[in-house]
């Protein structure tokens, strides 16, 4: 599974790289949303919920019409009163199980 993860924050950005490469996924990180438009097609996508200044719902929205991500897409945040809108909500500090679960879900679509 190729996986995009986009953070401002570089440290989450290597540690989730790490963590998933490991379980055997590709995955492409991203400090900034515009480089992440770029490469595409993921197969998921774990998304800050900001970026930079920009909305990472509005990241995950390109992503889908796109077309560079179906409806695999998260959003990551250490706002636990965050509203994700149609897409997973991962409250930081999360654990890497749950990502991990929630990318097996997935992987039958």
């Amino acid at each position: 599974m190729t996986i995009l993860v986009v953070d401002d924050e570089a440290r989450l950005v290597r540690l989730l790289t790490t963590m998933l490469e490991s379980s055997g996924h590709r995955v492409v990180g991203a400090e900034r949303w515009d480089v992440a438009l770029a490469p595409g097609p993921y197969d998921a996508a774990l998304v800050d919920l900001w970026v930079g200044g920009t909305d990472g719902r509005d990241i995950a929205d390109q992503l889908v019409q796109a077309g560079l991500c179906r409806s695999r897409v998260a959003v990551m945040t250490g706002d636990h009163s965050a509203e994700a809108g149609p897409y997973r909500l991962f409250p930081k500090p999360f654990a890497l199980a749950h990502v991990m679960s929630w990318l097996a879900s997935r992987a039958s679509e």
